[in-house]
């Protein structure tokens, strides 16, 4: 299943896809690669830091850089406080 994006949000990934706009992934990616973490070692740290939530696999988070699929928009919350940003930088 798929978030549900606003739609200026979604304005941004069809102009991220003209060149304009990173996709999420892309962003996710950017963030974690700055933070020199391996994809197992995010999921690790998210299901530590947020236990209650949504289990995070390698698997699942390369699938969102890759812009495969889009995370939830609990999800992408989760990963906005983790990476201590707002949920808009994901798009700019």
């Amino acid at each position: 299943m798929f978030v549900a994006f606003s739609q200026q949000e979604r304005y941004n990934i069809i102009e991220n896809k003209k060149g304009g706009f990173k996709l999420i992934g892309d962003k996710l990616k950017q963030l974690r690669i700055e933070r020199h973490l391996t994809l197992e070692d995010l999921a690790k740290q998210l299901n530590e830091k947020y236990p209650d939530t949504a289990k995070f696999s390698k698997g699942k988070l390369s699938k969102w850089e890759n812009n495969k699929e889009e995370p939830k928009l609990s999800s992408a919350r989760i990963l906005a406080d983790y990476y201590n940003v707002k949920i808009e930088d994901f798009f700019s």
